[in-house]
C-alpha cells in the first residue's frame, strides 16, 4: 500500500481523482500503517480508520466503514478510472465481498 500511494503521488497531478484509505487497527498506536498515511496531505489522501479492540466499545471493521462511507463508496465505484486496492487477511474476504454487495445493491450498481 504504501509504495502503490508513493508512486500515485509521484506521478500523478493534484484532481485527477480522490484516493481513499479505509484502514483497520486493533487499536491507536504508533506504529500503525497510518502513521505514513498521516503525513501525506489531506487533499491527496481521505482516511478512514476502524478500530476492532478498543475497551468497551464493540468492534469494527473496514467492511463497516466502508457501508459507513456506502454513498461515497457507490459513487467511487461508479467511475470507470476507480481501481480498488483490497490488502489484509483472508479472514477479511467475506466481510468485505458482502459489503461491497450491499453497496451495490443499495445504489443499482452492477
Amino acid at each position: 500500500m504504501r509504495a502503490m500511494t508513493e508512486r500515485r503521488r509521484r506521478l500523478t497531478k493534484t484532481g485527477d481523482g480522490p484516493l481513499v484509505l479505509f484502514f483497520r487497527c486493533s487499536y491507536p498506536c504508533r506504529n500503525c500503517l497510518l502513521r505514513s498515511a498521516s503525513t501525506l496531505p489531506k487533499k491527496f489522501i481521505e482516511t478512514h480508520l476502524a478500530f476492532s479492540r478498543l475497551p468497551n466499545q464493540p468492534k469494527h471493521y473496514v467492511q463497516d466503514l466502508m457501508i459507513q462511507k456506502s454513498d461515497q463508496t457507490a459513487e467511487m465505484l461508479r467511475s470507470e478510472h476507480t481501481h480498488l486496492y483490497i490488502c489484509g487477511l483472508k479472514a477479511m474476504e467475506d466481510g468485505v465481498m458482502n459489503a461491497l454487495q450491499q453497496i451495490c445493491a443499495r445504489h443499482e450498481l452492477d
